[in-house]
């Protein structure tokens, strides 16, 4: 089985048009803003396909450049966005120009407005299992095998990739007791990589490593969730040597045309609920 992300993306559009058109009646319109500094022409690809989204939805896009290429305007920049009430998410594009510090600029969001799920409140809160807004990638890829009835119960579980935004939450999202998911973390410096790999009923693959995972690596009638992205001789490739293991595998997340199909949906999802809570409040 293919885990196509076409039929969920059109359930999770459905549901935000309905959500926008509520926040519409009562006078609200979901903003989202990108802080970007000169981006070079994949990002911008990235950014207007985000803004293509956001648009057919109707939530309000925009780009933000930090006056200068340095720390105190990233900061600067993200202060004036937690202080517009007309803002409800911001995303901020990496990676950063050479002496800004992620970790900082991160902190400096609130964390209400974190839409990426990365500061360290939100990546902190799925330690008490609480997934307010976790990072996107992470919970795209466990709506993606959920939508398909996989369950998570008691299977071992493995994870390629230890990343702040997908390797990590993602193995804390696994142990939520609602999933119960017997998880291992491995990544691209694992010793004897297909000794875990071969023994996971439901393998996940986020280490950015074009191909990394082949037939050898995969147990037969394992589920298999590629999340890799990668520029390969101009076409885009997962993680997984798709065509070594689709008739190995019971289900597969295809790339591209998976995982980061709902990323983008989820990112928007974020929006509106944080545009439902400035209502509420």
């Amino acid at each position: 089985m293919v885990l196509e992300a076409k039929p969920l993306a059109r359930k999770i559009e459905a549901s935000l048009k309905d959500r926008i058109n509520s926040l519409d009646r009562l006078g609200k319109k979901p903003k989202l803003v990108a802080v970007s500094y000169k981006p070079d022409p994949s990002a911008k690809a990235y950014l207007e396909s985000q803004a293509r989204v956001a648009r057919r939805l109707g939530i309000t896009y925009e780009i933000v450049e930090p006056g200068q290429e340095d720390e105190a305007s990233y900061i600067e920049t993200i202060q004036k966005i937690n202080d517009d009430p007309s803002i409800d998410g911001a995303i901020i594009m990496t990676p950063l120009p050479e002496g800004v510090s992620e970790e900082r600029v991160r902190i400096a969001l609130s964390p209400v407005k974190d839409v990426e799920g990365v500061t360290p409140q939100n990546l902190g809160a799925l330690f008490y299992e609480n997934e307010f807004m976790p990072p996107c990638t992470a919970e795209a890829t466990l709506r993606l095998a959920e939508y398909y009835g996989i369950d998570f119960t008691g299977k071992n579980t493995v994870v390629v990739g230890r990343s702040v935004v997908v390797g990590k939450p993602l193995a804390m999202m696994l142990l939520k007791k609602s999933r119960s998911a017997t998880v291992t973390v491995c990544h691209t410096r694992t010793k004897d990589l297909t000794s875990f790999t071969r023994n996971a009923d439901i393998l996940i693959v986020a280490a950015g490593k074009p191909g990394l995972i082949k037939r050898e690596h995969v147990k037969e009638g394992a589920v298999v969730l590629d999340v890799g992205i990668n520029a390969v001789d101009c076409r885009i490739v997962g993680d997984v040597d798709l065509e070594s293991v689709k008739d190995l595998v019971s289900a597969i997340s295809p790339v591209p045309g998976g995982v980061g199909t709902i990323t983008t949906f989820v990112l928007m999802e974020h929006v509106v609920k944080s545009a439902e809570m400035v209502i509420r409040s």
